[in-house]
């Protein structure tokens, strides 16, 4: 019986519930921008943690510095800057969109997001199709393809440490089927510290509620 109970233990764990709040859901025609669904606080700014990838792969490509989905490859050479941060603080990780200055509202995501697809965008048309090209495509049900990007970040004290217990997931993206073609984003916040990406954590309840959410913004 000894032997058993550090199994059921772990398999208590993988099974217990996240405890999440969605703080917004928001879903948008593609086409012409109405918002067909709007659910929770969309209107404030957070930050966006790694759903920026989409611009910053945009912003790569557009200059020419990104050649494709693998080049340029960039090995190691002596005299590389240092980026190990701040000594003793670790921090190397830092970045302006990782609970930092830069932020956004999920309303603002969609807006972005629906310039891209419509390539109203200050760009070279072909650096929004190579980027269009890598975000990650997954099935929804209901003849519903999903592309989109996630982000996970915690949220700071006022003495500038991660609240671990209170990570952002965002999920950002666009979704179509025959005859439709919408904008959405997710915006989670865990209310308890948990194990694993908040972001991805967001994707998949979203992508289970998806045919509902798209029904449901007719």
């Amino acid at each position: 019986m000894k032997q058993l109970i550090p199994s059921l233990v772990v398999l208590l764990l993988s099974v217990a519930p996240t405890s999440a709040k969605t703080v917004c859901t928001i879903v948008a025609d593609a086409r012409t921008g109405d918002i067909l669904l709007e659910q929770g606080d969309c209107r404030s700014r957070v930050t966006p943690a790694s759903t920026v990838k989409i611009a910053l792969s945009l912003m790569g490509f557009d200059s020419g510095f990104l050649a494709s989905d693998s080049a340029p490859v960039l090995p190691f050479k002596q005299g590389y800057a240092d980026v190990s941060g701040d000594a003793g603080r670790n921090n190397a990780l830092e970045r302006a969109w990782i609970g930092s200055s830069l932020k956004i509202a999920p309303v603002e995501q969609i807006a972005f997001l629906r310039n891209l697809l419509s390539g109203n965008l200050p760009v070279a048309p072909g650096a929004i199709e190579q980027t269009l090209a890598i975000v990650e495509i997954t099935p929804a049900g209901d003849g519903w393809m999903v592309s989109g990007k996630t982000g996970s970040a915690y949220m700071r004290r006022a003495d500038g440490s991660f609240d671990r217990a209170k990570a952002w997931g965002w999920f950002v993206g666009w979704a179509s089927n025959a005859d439709r073609s919408l904008v959405f984003a997710r915006l989670n916040q865990d209310e308890k510290r948990e194990t694993g990406s908040a972001g991805i954590r967001t994707k998949q309840a979203f992508l289970k509620q998806w045919p509902k959410l798209a029904e449901a913004a007719r």
